[in-house]
Order: C-alpha cells, then structure tokens, then sequence
C-alpha cells in the first residue's frame, strides 16, 4: 500500500475484529509507522476488551493515540475528543486536527466504528453524503495511509447505497467473514493487480495464539495463520 491509498475492511458483526487492528497496531510499531485511531462512538472499548477477555494483551491499545468521536469511555492514549451532533462541525474539527496532525508526521489512520456515524445520521441524506464526501478526501493525501474498519451488516441496514460508493473510492477493499471457528479474507478489490481475487481461511484459535505469543515476544509457531497475519500488513500497507 503507498502512502495516500485507503483501505476499507468488511466485517459482519460476528467477525473478531480486535484480531485485525491488534495486528495492525503491532505491524506498526515494529515498522516504525506512527497510528492514529478514530474512535467513533467508543468501538474502541470492546475491542480491548474482547481481545484481553481472548488473552490477547491489550497493551497495544492502550498506547495509541486515538481521536474520540462521541461516546464517554477512554481508551488509549486519547488526544482529542470531538462532538458528532452536528456533521459539518465534526468534519471541520477533524480537518483541522488532521491538518496539523499530517503536517508534522506521517502516520496510518485507522477508524474503527464508522458505520454508526451512517447510522446516526441516515435521516439526513445531506450529512451521509457530506461524510462520504469527508472520507473520500484521504485519498491521495500521501502523508498518511487510510484503513476504515466497516461493519457491513450495520451499515446495508442503515443506509444500503453507502457501501457501494466507499467500496468505489477505495483503493483497496477486503472482506473478512467469520464461519463457526474460521475466518476468511478476500480482496474484493486492490489497484495492486496481483493482489486481486487473494483468499484465505485460517482459525481464529490459531490467530489468538499467535497475537498471544507475539505480544510476550516469543517466537510464534510456524502455521499457516502466523504466516499469513505477519504478512498480512506488509501485503495491504
């Protein structure tokens, strides 16, 4: 992934997706990549807890920096805190924090949570387009590298013609689905040719295991599942 280009992951509400940002989170901070997180609405909160419940350590998210949209539970580092009643003033806030934010660093902007902002606003057609609109503006801006976590099924509930127009925007789009202890990844789409149509099913007591052993730093086991999550960013990112 090069720096401007936008990642959406697709998620159900039954995936484990503290899986994907813990690794994230990790790949990062091996790489010396600095990340930011959106909290929209304190998504951020049960992710930590749900990977500590799973045994994962959460220390990765209790570092990082994160701009909370809405909600009142803190969780990580937290920089900023901006008011989501009104649209357009949580988007001029955000630009003006990004802004001063990009200009003196290059970071990977990871949101999570950003389908209950569709769902917060789908009586106004106006601000979910406004939003769209927003995120569209990180593409391109090539000091920083997007990744937006989407709950697919809230999101076609609340407003079924946005999934369509983020999925046209981004620069890369890969669907995760959870079947009873599986889980598979698909890249639906990549501007990367090579990356177009790649599939893969591991356990997900397989990737708690690996995160469990990557976060005491020990050597993880050689399995198809540490194989492809330890690659998994470098391929994306």
């Amino acid at each position: 992934m090069k720096r401007g280009e936008t990642v959406l992951i697709e998620h159900n509400s039954l995936a484990f997706t503290p899986l994907a940002l813990c690794n994230l989170l990790n790949w990062s901070k091996k790489n010396g990549w600095e990340v930011i997180v959106v909290d929209v609405l304190d998504t951020l909160k049960p992710y930590r807890e749900h990977a500590e419940l799973s045994g994962i350590s959460a220390s990765v998210l209790d570092e990082v920096e994160v701009i909370k949209l809405g909600g009142r539970v803190e969780v990580g580092n937290v920089i900023e805190r901006i008011s989501v009643v009104e649209e357009s003033a949580m988007e001029k806030e955000l630009a003006r924090l990004f802004e001063d934010i990009y200009s003196k660093r290059n970071v990977i902007n990871a949101t999570v949570g950003i389908e209950k902002l569709f769902v917060l606003y789908s009586g106004s057609l106006k601000d979910v387009l406004s939003l769209v609109d927003f995120m569209v503006s990180f593409v391109g801006d090539k000091r920083r590298k997007s990744v937006f976590f989407l709950n697919v099924d809230m999101v076609e509930k609340a407003q079924p013609t946005v999934l369509p127009m983020l999925e046209e925007f981004a620069t890369t789009v890969i669907r995760t689905e959870k079947n009873k202890s599986f889980t598979k990844f698909e890249v639906l789409k990549s501007i990367n040719p090579e990356l177009e149509g790649f599939e893969e099913e591991i356990s997900v007591d397989d990737c708690i295991e690996f995160l469990k052993k990557l976060n005491e730093k020990a050597k993880a086991r050689t399995n198809p599942c540490s194989t492809f999550l330890s690659s998994l960013p470098a391929l994306f990112l």
